[in-house]
Protein backbone atom coordinates (compact mmCIF):
# COMPACT_ATOMS: atom_id res chain seq x y z
CA UNK A 1 0.00 0.00 0.00
CA UNK A 2 2.82 2.39 0.77
CA UNK A 3 4.36 1.87 -2.48
CA UNK A 4 1.35 2.84 -4.30
CA UNK A 5 0.02 5.89 -1.94
CA UNK A 6 3.42 7.68 -1.29
CA UNK A 7 3.89 8.69 -5.03
CA UNK A 8 0.36 10.01 -5.24
CA UNK A 9 0.55 11.79 -1.92
CA UNK A 10 3.97 13.37 -3.41
CA UNK A 11 2.23 14.36 -7.18
CA UNK A 12 -0.23 15.46 -5.27
CA UNK A 13 1.24 17.47 -2.54
CA UNK A 14 4.25 20.14 -4.12
CA UNK A 15 6.78 20.94 -1.98
CA UNK A 16 6.04 17.72 0.35
CA UNK A 17 10.03 16.29 0.40
CA UNK A 18 10.91 14.74 3.82
CA UNK A 19 8.10 16.25 5.90
CA UNK A 20 5.31 14.43 4.30
CA UNK A 21 7.50 11.36 4.25
CA UNK A 22 8.06 11.44 7.89
CA UNK A 23 3.99 12.53 8.20
CA UNK A 24 3.30 9.77 5.85
CA UNK A 25 5.47 6.63 7.68
CA UNK A 26 3.93 7.41 11.46
CA UNK A 27 0.62 7.77 10.35
CA UNK A 28 0.94 4.06 8.65
CA UNK A 29 2.67 3.02 12.19
CA UNK A 30 0.29 4.21 13.80
CA UNK A 31 -2.52 2.42 11.85
CA UNK A 32 -0.68 -0.60 12.34
CA UNK A 33 -1.04 -0.79 16.12
CA UNK A 34 -4.42 -0.28 15.80
CA UNK A 35 -5.21 -2.39 13.26
CA UNK A 36 -6.59 -5.97 14.00
CA UNK A 37 -4.11 -7.46 11.21
CA UNK A 38 -1.22 -6.86 13.41
CA UNK A 39 0.17 -10.22 14.77
CA UNK A 40 1.11 -8.85 18.51
CA UNK A 41 -2.45 -7.48 18.99
CA UNK A 42 -4.06 -11.40 18.55
CA UNK A 43 -1.23 -12.59 20.77
CA UNK A 44 -1.88 -10.72 23.12
CA UNK A 45 -5.91 -10.93 22.77
CA UNK A 46 -5.21 -14.70 23.21
CA UNK A 47 -2.47 -14.38 25.75
CA UNK A 48 -4.23 -12.40 28.22
CA UNK A 49 -7.53 -13.61 27.75
CA UNK A 50 -8.97 -9.27 27.01
CA UNK A 51 -11.61 -8.52 23.98
CA UNK A 52 -9.66 -6.70 20.98
CA UNK A 53 -11.49 -3.34 21.62
CA UNK A 54 -10.20 -3.03 25.65
CA UNK A 55 -7.31 -3.30 24.08
CA UNK A 56 -7.80 -0.72 21.63
CA UNK A 57 -8.98 1.65 24.75
CA UNK A 58 -6.12 1.35 26.13
CA UNK A 59 -3.78 1.87 22.84
CA UNK A 60 -5.25 4.95 21.97
CA UNK A 61 -4.22 6.99 24.68
CA UNK A 62 -0.83 6.28 23.62
CA UNK A 63 -1.16 7.06 20.05
CA UNK A 64 -3.07 10.09 20.20
CA UNK A 65 -0.17 11.96 22.05
CA UNK A 66 1.89 10.24 19.12
CA UNK A 67 -0.09 11.48 16.35
CA UNK A 68 0.34 15.19 17.96
CA UNK A 69 3.76 14.92 17.77
CA UNK A 70 3.92 13.87 14.29
CA UNK A 71 1.65 16.40 12.78
CA UNK A 72 3.90 19.57 15.02
CA UNK A 73 6.66 17.87 13.63
CA UNK A 74 5.18 18.16 10.21
CA UNK A 75 4.50 21.99 10.63
CA UNK A 76 7.74 22.62 11.91
CA UNK A 77 9.51 20.89 9.25
CA UNK A 78 7.32 22.40 6.24
CA UNK A 79 7.98 26.19 7.50
CA UNK A 80 11.76 25.20 7.62
CA UNK A 81 11.61 24.21 4.31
Amino acid sequence: MIAIVTPVAFATVPRAGTALLVLLMSMSYIAAQISPTHICLSIVVDYFKVSFGSLIKKTIPVLIPFMMIVLGYYFVMLTLM
